[in-house]
C-alpha cells in the first residue's frame, strides 16, 4: 500500500514521474548509488525554496540518504567539516526556517560536533530504500564532491558536478538535461549557469558542454 503522502508528493510533481517504476526495474537490491543520487537531487530541486542555496542543498542531500525510517538523522561533525561548505550554520537554519527539517537544540560548546535533527517532509523517508543502501548514495555523493576536479571549488561548482554526475547515462559519452532543471536543482542563478559550466570546463570535469537555445536543453560530456 502506498501511503497518501506518497501520492500526493507524485501529484505534486515533488518526485519524479518514473520514481516508482525506476526502482522496480532494479534488482532487489534496489537501485544504483547514482540512481539514488539522482532522484533525491530531483526532489529536492521541487521540494525546496528557490532561495535555497547549494550549501543546505547538500546537507539536504546527505540528510534524506542518511535518514533512519523515523526521519530522524544524525550527521556527525567530522563529516560536515569534510564537506567543505560555507556557512553551514546558516544553511541549517535555512533548512529549518523553510520547514524542511527540525534541528535539534545542542548545548553551544557542543555545536560544531555535528547535525541532529528531523525531515519534516514524511514523503522522502517513507517511501525511500533501505537505509545501509541510501548510507552508500550518501558516501558515492560526497566521493564525487572530492574528486580532484570538484574538491578545490567553491560549493555551487562542486554541487553542479555532482548533478551531472548522477545525471550521466552510463558510457554514453555525451548526456542532456533540461537547463531548467538543472537551474533548479543546482540553486543557479538563470544567468550565470554559463560561468560554472565553464569553471567546470576549466578544471577539466567536463571536455564539452552546450545549450541548444530552442529547446533549452543542455549537452555535455565528461
Amino acid at each position: 500500500m502506498v501511503p497518501d503522502t506518497a501520492l500526493a508528493s507524485r501529484e505534486n510533481g515533488l518526485l519524479p514521474p518514473n520514481y516508482g517504476q525506476a526502482r522496480r526495474q532494479q534488482p532487489a537490491d534496489g537501485p544504483s548509488k547514482q540512481l539514488r543520487v539522482r532522484e533525491m537531487l530531483s526532489y529536492l530541486g521541487v521540494a525546496l525554496p528557490v532561495h535555497i542555496g547549494a550549501t543546505a542543498r547538500l546537507i539536504a542531500l546527505q540528510c534524506t540518504l542518511r535518514s533512519t525510517p523515523q526521519g530522524y538523522v544524525r550527521i556527525p561533525g567530522g563529516l560536515l567539516r569534510g564537506m567543505r561548505l560555507d556557512d553551514a550554520a546558516y544553511a541549517r537554519q535555512d533548512l529549518e526556517d523553510a520547514g524542511w527539517l527540525h534541528v535539534f537544540p545542542r548545548w553551544p560548546q557542543a555545536r560544531q560536533q555535528g547535525l541532529t535533527a528531523q525531515l519534516l517532509d514524511a514523503t522522502v523517508w517513507s517511501q525511500a530504500p533501505g537505509r545501509l543502501a541510501r548510507a552508500r548514495a550518501a558516501d558515492w555523493a560526497l566521493r564525487v564532491c572530492s574528486t580532484p576536479q570538484l574538491r578545490g571549488l567553491e560549493v555551487t561548482p562542486r554541487l553542479l558536478g555532482l548533478t551531472l554526475t548522477a545525471y550521466a547515462e552510463g558510457e554514453n559519452p555525451r548526456t542532456c538535461i533540461e537547463a531548467e532543471a538543472l537551474t533548479r536543482t543546482c540553486a543557479l542563478d538563470a544567468t550565470d549557469h554559463s560561468r560554472v559550466l565553464d569553471l567546470l570546463l576549466c578544471t577539466g570535469f567536463l571536455s564539452s558542454w552546450s545549450c541548444d537555445p530552442h529547446t533549452g536543453d543542455l549537452e555535455w560530456s565528461n
